[in-house]
């Protein structure tokens, strides 16, 4: 069992939109880590599900922050990270509520990233919560600028070849944070991680994978909770992180991963035969890419820097 004074504050922050049962399972076994100087916060994402009500009588323990309307996976972590700085944070350990932990999970996290003052995020091994046997992601994956494509890697492989640790389950630095900023919040699902893992190479941080840390995650349960039209709304996020993060981070390569992305989506909208759904897709993607490509003209982009404030715990 772990110490308070030998080890530093952790900050677990668990995003919740509309997925109550999940959130119950995640933060059930949140309370079975074996690391002792921990803090739960459960940011619920604008939900309308009675949620913040059912976390608050279920888990006293957890400080629930309230937002107001749904502010997408970066805005909404991003209330629980500025309010575990604000606390006095050593790290923030961001993990989705569609996922289960072993008791080591954290401590594991902690371990690795205590052997290096320039590891900066350090990420888990994730299972498939329905075949516990099944790597998900080793911690992240790689990224292709030509395609602009991530891939999880499902196999063991060093640090150093990976592009991105993955934002189901991810160890946070402060010092990281406050040198290169939170989540970006021009991202609203998906993406968001990597852009932080390649702000934070940016700046000379290092990434990192714990092997010890488990982690079960239900894929997709985050953002399909709660609506039956979301897989559109998925469809349309996914795109237009997509665009944002070519404009963002591509350079050069740009000019031959525009038209295969729109090609790779024209493509696979006709397999599926979603004639209907290409036009708003390609300008989500387009406005995206706009997006990105002024944010990477920005020197100091408002979305993620600390400055914009501490959220505080809701009443």
């Amino acid at each position: 069992m772990t110490r308070h004074s030998t080890y530093p504050l952790v900050f677990v922050v668990v995003l919740n939109s509309n997925g109550w049962a999940d959130t119950r399972e995640c933060l059930n076994s949140l309370r079975r880590l074996d690391y002792e100087n921990r803090h739960v916060v459960a940011v619920d994402n604008g939900s309308t599900d009675n949620s913040e009500a059912r976390i608050r009588r279920s888990f006293p323990e957890v400080t629930v922050l309230q937002a107001e309307k749904n502010l997408g996976f970066s805005g909404g972590n991003n209330l629980g990270i500025r309010h575990a700085l604000a606390q006095g944070a050593a790290f923030v350990w961001l993990l989705n509520n569609d996922t289960t932990v072993e008791p080591t999970a954290l401590s594991a996290l902690v371990n690795v990233a205590e052997t290096d003052a320039r590891i900066g995020i350090v990420g888990s091994v994730l299972y498939f919560a329905d075949h516990r046997e099944r790597v998900q992601a080793w911690g992240g994956g790689t990224f292709n600028a030509l395609l602009g494509k991530t891939s999880c890697s499902m196999k063991p492989i060093q640090a150093s070849e990976l592009d991105f640790i993955t934002g189901a389950s991810m160890l946070l630095r402060r010092g990281l944070l406050e040198d290169a900023g939170l989540l970006d919040e021009i991202f609203f699902f998906y993406m968001e991680d990597t852009d932080l893992c390649f702000r934070a190479k940016q700046r000379s941080w290092r990434i990192a994978v714990a092997e010890e840390s488990v982690v079960y995650h239900k894929v997709g349960a985050t953002i399909n909770a709660g609506s039956s039209t979301r897989s559109l709304d998925a469809d349309r996020a996914h795109v237009r992180s997509n665009g944002i993060f070519l404009g963002k981070h591509s350079g050069a390569a740009l000019v031959v991963a525009v038209p295969l992305n729109l090609l790779g989506m024209a493509l696979m909208r006709m397999k599926r035969r979603q004639f209907r759904r290409l036009p708003g897709l390609v300008s989500e993607f387009m406005r995206g890419l706009y997006l990105g490509l002024r944010a990477r003209r920005s020197i100091a982009p408002q979305t993620h820097r600390l400055s914009s404030g501490f959220s505080r715990p809701a009443r």
